[in-house]
């Protein structure tokens, strides 16, 4: 968990799974309809998140953060389900959820997301109520760009990358006063990144103005 990314209140309108028996329930959002019922989640082989009889968590998580890709992925286990979600932050709402059932499906070729929205709304609780995981995307982003920018600076051409529009015409200008001309930024992604295109560059200008 990234320091300081704490899970959302319970209070915010959520509705609370059953107590299925004992076991410690949690808050779900989402379409009410989505939720499993205390049979359900016994047939699809999940649980409470805290066991009635061991009090021990009958889940785990994590997540990724990479300068190299393109979002966050964090993915939950329980049982024989995986659920893999990938951060929204800047640009990337459109990736889809993924969820596998390692049991029938180990090597996670089959995509079952669509046909289980129950496991889904399920195992998407799970990960919330241990941390906002869109948050901890957000802010893993925020400091790759920052990361990003003090690696430009560093840079034996940084006064090319930075020089202010005036000395090079048109201008890449994004947060913290970062410009450059369009060209010379990129001039060195195609050094660092091999096959860069026009939809990789719009998407670098969106990172470096800080657009979610």
């Amino acid at each position: 968990m990234l320091a300081g990314i704490q899970s959302s209140s319970p209070d915010n309108g959520a509705k609370p799974f059953p107590s299925c028996g004992g076991g410690r329930a949690i808050a779900y959002a989402g379409p009410e309809s989505t939720a499993p019922s205390c049979e359900q989640l016994k047939s699809l082989g999940l649980a409470m998140p805290i066991s009635p009889t061991t009090g021990l968590r009958t889940f785990s998580t994590s997540q990724f953060h990479g300068e190299e890709s393109n979002t966050a992925a964090f993915a939950v286990r329980q049982g024989p389900w995986k659920l893999v979600l990938y951060g929204p932050a800047m640009g990337y709402e459109h990736f889809p959820t993924q969820l596998f059932n390692l049991t029938a499906d180990p090597n996670e070729r089959r995509n079952l997301a669509a046909n289980n929205p129950a496991v889904v709304t399920h195992m998407t609780s799970l990960l919330a109520s241990q941390y906002d995981w869109v948050a901890a995307d957000a802010s893993a982003k925020e400091e790759q760009r920052e990361n990003f920018i003090a690696w430009v600076h560093s840079r034996s051409d940084a006064h090319t990358m930075l020089a202010p529009s005036s000395e090079q015409g048109q201008s890449s200008e994004g947060a913290d006063g970062l410009a450059g001309s369009s060209s010379s930024w990129q001039d060195v992604l195609q050094q660092c990144y091999d096959g860069l295109d026009h939809e990789d560059f719009t998407r670098f200008e969106t990172w470096m103005e800080g657009t979610a």
